[in-house]
């Protein structure tokens, strides 16, 4: 069984939040609008739609020399949008003079964590 008397019980809490303390930031939610345009290639094929369709779509794909890509291909279009992107600024509370910005992006989910 374990048994912690108040003072070593108040000093883990006091080395808690100092170091909690250290650690604290403070974070802003941005919304950044774009607008963006790219040419998107269209292709010419069927849905996918059993495992042997897949099997078959990569081995033309991977073969050497094949003309597959050209032969689906039936040319481009332009997509325009205006799309807004979600972001969290954090910085440390601390005053410190020297700053350093890292841009982490990951394009995983939609919550940004």
């Amino acid at each position: 069984m374990l048994t912690m008397t108040w003072s070593s019980l108040f000093s883990i809490l006091l080395l808690l939040h100092f170091s909690l303390r250290a650690s604290a930031k403070i974070c802003r939610d941005l919304v950044i609008p774009i607008e963006i345009s790219c040419e998107n290639n269209i292709y010419n094929m069927p849905q996918l739609a059993s495992n042997l369709d897949c099997t078959t779509f990569t081995q033309n794909l991977t073969n050497i020399g094949s003309t597959f890509p050209s032969s689906v291909f039936k040319g481009t279009r332009n997509i325009t949008g205006r799309y807004n992107i979600g972001a969290t600024f954090c910085h440390p509370d601390n005053q410190n003079t020297t700053y350093n910005l890292q841009f982490l992006i990951h394009g995983i989910g939609f919550d940004k964590k």
